[in-house]
């Protein structure tokens, strides 16, 4: 009798264990939505985050609900950044070489994570593609005609229920337009820019895509709140290089031993078994000029009045799934996007990890959840950390 008693008091005991754990669980649990519900642009949908949404709902999760970032930038996000701000600058009235060079001074200093020799390659030829690709850019259209008449405009509007007329009270739709022109006929338009590692050959699925892209049609909405008159959208579409730093030949070794040329290019001199990141901005420059079509398209993308109508019921619809994913808190995964576009920046975290554990490594919990109203920046490939 006395063994059966001390069995269930043992058993009561772990009983209430197992509750204050789970009690101390939730806790955290409640503690990290809080913090990040009290993070600037809780409130906010922005295209980023409708993007992720749909990818896959426990990335948005990971990212919008809890706030959870890598600490280091992904390179795709780091080059839109810089390519973006060069154009800005040119826009604004700065020379080519004064553009090139601020937009790259972020990579003057070697970050602390390059220590091994190749990172710090790695990281110098990123430089030189940005470089390069603004160098690219100002020369393909030096003589597009186009007058700006405003840049980095901001906006945040409400999302308005297509039936009743009336707005939700719960989120507000928010964003960045890169500029407004107007273009050589008179027109006015919205100028979007974006950095992408895909083709855009005038054949390519791109095009069709963004005949329907979400952005594009709240962009045209929110420059006509803003005043102005919008008729369509000139796109910019810059692609990365898809050559690489090579290994020279026996003979091309031997040249530039001699000379210090390479592809039209003056350097110093020496002997090298392997480009080194000016050898290969030089052959990216040249690359370039030999098929600048390769790396640069621009297009209008016109909106109809029936596009934007069915802009609103989807923006509607979305901040619905948003809301109900918040009051069930389900946000199931979507393994099919894990390698999509490069490799998830959650994927090794997803299978196992719980606000109520430490932050991962490598991982913080922000305080701006939107970085690209804060940087000016639209080129948010942060499914990618290839």
């Amino acid at each position: 009798m006395k063994h059966d008693l001390r069995e269930a008091v043992a058993m009561a005991d772990q009983d209430q264990l197992k509750a204050d754990a789970l009690r101390g669980k939730a806790e955290v649990t409640t503690a990290a939505v809080e913090l990040a519900k009290d993070a600037r642009g809780a409130n906010l949908l922005t295209n980023s985050r409708m993007a992720c949404l749909r990818t896959c709902p426990r990335k948005a999760w990971f990212r919008y609900e809890i706030g959870l970032r890598r600490k280091q930038t992904a390179k795709p996000l780091r080059m839109g950044r810089a390519i973006h701000l060069g154009i800005e600058l040119q826009s604004q009235g700065a020379s080519s070489d004064e553009a090139i060079e601020r937009a790259t001074a972020d990579y003057v200093e070697i970050p602390a994570w390059c220590s091994a020799a190749e990172d710090i390659e790695a990281w110098t030829t990123e430089r030189e593609i940005v470089a390069r690709l603004l160098c690219g850019y100002f020369w393909r259209w030096q003589s597009d005609g186009l007058e700006h008449i405003a840049s980095e405009i901001s906006f945040e509007l409400p999302i308005i229920n297509p039936e009743t007329g009336k707005p939700t009270p719960t989120f507000n739709v928010a964003g960045k337009i890169d500029a407004i022109v107007r273009l050589s006929d008179g027109r006015i338009a919205v100028k979007e820019t974006k950095t992408v590692g895909e083709d855009i050959s005038p054949a390519s699925d791109y095009w069709l895509r963004l005949s329907m892209d979400q952005q594009i049609s709240l962009y045209i909405k929110s420059a006509r709140r803003a005043g102005h008159d919008a008729q369509t959208v000139l796109y910019d579409a810059i692609r990365k290089p898809g050559i690489k730093p090579r290994k020279l030949t026996k003979a091309e070794a031997q040249m530039f031993a001699s000379t210090g040329d390479w592809f039209g290019e003056r350097m110093k001199a020496a002997v090298v078994e392997r480009e080194t990141p000016q050898m290969f901005g030089a052959r990216l420059n040249a690359d370039i000029a030999e098929r600048p079509d390769f790396y640069f398209a621009r297009r209008e993308i016109p909106r109809l009045d029936a596009d934007l109508a069915m802009f609103d019921q989807e923006l509607w619809d979305q901040q619905k799934d948003l809301r109900e994913r918040q009051k069930t808190e389900r946000w199931y995964r979507n393994t099919s996007a894990c390698r999509m576009m490069g490799t998830c920046e959650y994927l090794h975290i997803c299978p196992t990890w719980s606000v109520s554990q430490d932050t991962p490594t490598g991982f913080e919990i922000v305080d701006e959840l939107h970085p690209e109203l804060v940087n000016g920046d639209n080129n948010d490939d942060s499914n990618s950390t290839d």
